[in-house]
């Protein structure tokens, strides 16, 4: 029952985001989290809408952090529509936009505030992320390791560098990262 009621609640939403994101909006700057329908346009395949929609969003918030001055934890909100940005801009194939959506993401998310948030930490290595689904080797390689103590995010950084020491036809390398990973799983205790 739990399922089916979900199912019927996001099979609606999503057909209001839809609607919604088929009408012209000169709002956005009111309700910076209106452009959260950018995933669910995201969903169907129209990346450059769900794109368009983050970008305003992206402009609202920066708008409301201005006059706000937010403290804490709304960072991890303000980093929420560069992710998904970052995210349509890969499926478009769009490298410089991605990259620079997901660095500007990971600028709002402190290792500090990560600390607080088990398993958020992967957030960290956007920027090296992009650059694996582009084939950016030696960018990736370049990147700088996250905090030891953020185990996850340090994981992710070391399958990265694998990836790209791999691709680089370096077993090797490509084994002394998969060995220096840590256990993601340890940070969830």
């Amino acid at each position: 029952m739990t399922f089916r009621w979900r199912s019927v609640a996001l099979a609606a939403g999503l057909t209001a985001s839809l609607g919604a994101a088929a009408a012209p909006r000169d709002d956005t700057a009111a309700a910076p989290y209106f452009p959260e329908l950018g995933p669910h346009i995201m969903r169907v395949g129209r990346y450059e809408d769900a794109a368009e929609a983050n970008r305003k969003a992206i402009a609202a918030e920066k708008a409301y952090v201005e006059k706000a001055q937010p403290k804490g934890f709304h960072w991890m909100y303000v980093a929420h529509n560069p992710q998904f940005l970052m995210a349509a801009a890969m499926m478009e194939g769009r490298r410089a936009e991605a990259l620079s959506a997901a660095r500007e993401a990971t600028g709002y998310l402190s290792p500090e505030m990560l600390r607080q948030m088990p398993g958020y930490d992967f957030s960290l290595v956007y920027p090296q992320w992009v650059q694996v689904r582009f084939g950016g080797w030696d960018e990736v390689l370049a990147e700088p390791a996250p905090p030891d103590d953020l185990r996850f995010a340090k994981a992710m950084w070391h399958a990265a560098c694998g990836i790209a020491s791999a691709a680089r036809s370096r077993p090797d390398e490509a084994e002394t990262e998969r060995r220096g990973s840590p256990r993601a799983s340890a940070s969830r205790a």
